[in-house]
């Protein structure tokens, strides 16, 4: 177990408390069961600048890291600028081999069908929509328009996720569009 906060101790509430002077009593009553090699672990802190430790973290295979001001108190329930998840992303290109309608002022292109290629033919790799401007989306579509296919071009049509296969206009994978995302699945389909 990863401990990074304390927000009680005993009947004391610790949540209007700064969070290094939180810290500090988490490290103290943590010290004893981390110091016999139990289960517990403290959560890393860095001070300054994090840019290794998220360096570290990419290497690693870490999702990112949280930037936390010390004299924040905690505030259960709410964002704030006090506190900021910096999360990974890798960029890379692929093959755009679809695309789905969407609704209201996205009716024109609701999301793009992804490919990957491999030494089999190309597969599916996921469909992304977020992050793409409305204006954007009907210029897309307009470059779409002229590939659209009466088949699939991946080497098996997909099962997808809130998507019927007979609900995507497929298309030539002429274009590729470059994606930013969190991770792959084992299966290699992106996720946020």
């Amino acid at each position: 177990l990863i401990v990074f906060d304390l927000l009680h101790d005993g009947e004391e509430d610790l949540c209007q408390l700064p969070l290094a002077e939180r810290r500090k009593r988490l490290e103290a009553a943590l010290a004893p069961k981390v110091m016999a090699g139990d289960v517990l672990r403290l959560a890393v802190q860095v001070a300054g600048d994090g840019s290794a430790l998220l360096e570290e973290m990419r290497a690693t295979g870490g999702e990112g890291i949280l930037v936390k001001d010390r004299r924040s108190p905690y505030r259960p329930g709410q964002r704030t600028r006090e506190w900021r998840k910096l999360k990974l992303r890798d960029e890379e290109d692929f093959p755009i081999v679809g695309y789905t309608r969407g609704e209201g002022k996205r009716a024109k292109l609701g999301a793009l069908v992804l490919g990957r290629r491999e030494p089999d033919g190309l597969h599916w790799a996921g469909n992304v929509g977020s992050g793409l401007r409305d204006d954007d989306a009907g210029r897309l579509r307009a470059l779409l328009e002229p590939l659209e296919r009466p088949t699939s071009p991946l080497a098996q049509v997909p099962r997808m996720p809130r998507v019927k296969a007979r609900d995507v206009t497929w298309v030539e994978p002429a274009l590729s569009a470059q994606v930013t995302y969190a991770e792959k699945t084992r299966e290699g389909r992106l996720r946020a």
